[in-house]
């Protein structure tokens, strides 16, 4: 799915609200809180952000008259998270859009009542965050942009654009609830291709750094980058380290190939 069709989608769900409940309270200005793990002034995700405000604005809901955004934007900062988090939720906005593996639970350990959307889940259901896909049960909907099997076809990708790899590191950070699953179908994936996969959990830059050195240093070594904010945060900077380093490397998004990574 493209990206403005997606926003189109998550624009339609956030504005559905009860018909009766709009009725009762017609003059009543909505809230709809944003948590956004990334800085402000990150250009990706405030194009996304923006987008969205455009299609509610098609839908009848205009910032400023019968809505407003209560934006959050916490960089990965996860004690600024935990507290900028805390605070929205005591406020008590009519519904709350947040993104993130680290964030999500987070919100929902504050509240079980208001109205949680999420952008993009990669495995819902396993980390616990839904009963199922199609009925997600609690105060949390929301899509799954993300298809697990494509894990495994990512290290395919990988392979064939670099043939001569015998191992690949697998660079995530550890405490990302979906980091299990990547792990797990990228290590059953790997055998047939003949790779061995490496764990390489990171926190931070430096992190990246150091695993990025040494698979370069080892030689006939790939990068596949599984989904997690702190290294999409991070993009421009990981971009230019493999560059440097001459590892070959697979990320999941798109941004890193239009910074000039390899591919996705």
């Amino acid at each position: 799915m493209r990206r403005r069709d997606f926003i189109k989608v998550i624009a339609g769900a956030t504005a559905a609200w009860p018909l009766a409940a709009r009725a009762q309270q017609r003059g009543r200005v909505r809230r709809i809180g944003i948590v956004m793990p990334y800085a402000k002034g990150d250009t990706e995700n405030e194009a996304r952000v923006g987008a969205l405000k455009q299609e509610l604005a098609k839908l009848g809901w205009t910032d400023g008259s019968n809505i407003r955004f209560d934006e959050h934007w916490t960089t990965d900062n996860m004690d600024r998270v935990r507290a900028e988090a805390a605070a929205l939720a005591s406020s008590n906005p009519d519904i709350i859009i947040a993104t993130g593996g680290r964030v999500i639970p987070v919100i929902m350990r504050l509240t079980r009542s208001i109205p949680m959307v999420l952008p993009s889940a990669s495995d819902p259901v396993g980390v616990g965050w839904a009963q199922s896909l199609a009925r997600s049960g609690g105060n949390v909907t929301g899509f799954t942009m993300f298809e697990l099997s494509m894990l495994g076809k990512s290290l395919e990708i990988l392979k064939q654009i670099a043939p001569a790899i015998v191992r690949v590191g697998l660079i995530y950070n550890p405490d990302n609830p979906n980091s299990v699953h990547y792990r797990r179908i990228s290590e059953a994936a790997s055998a047939p291709l003949a790779i061995e996969v490496i764990d390489l959990p990171i926190h931070g830059l430096a992190d990246i750094d150091r695993a990025v050195a040494n698979l370069a240093d080892r030689g006939n070594s790939g990068i596949f980058f599984l989904p997690d904010l702190t290294t999409n945060a991070l993009r421009d900077d990981v971009v230019g380290l493999v560059t440097r380093r001459r590892v070959p490397a697979i990320y999941s998004e798109p941004f890193f190939v239009k910074l000039g990574g390899l591919t996705f």
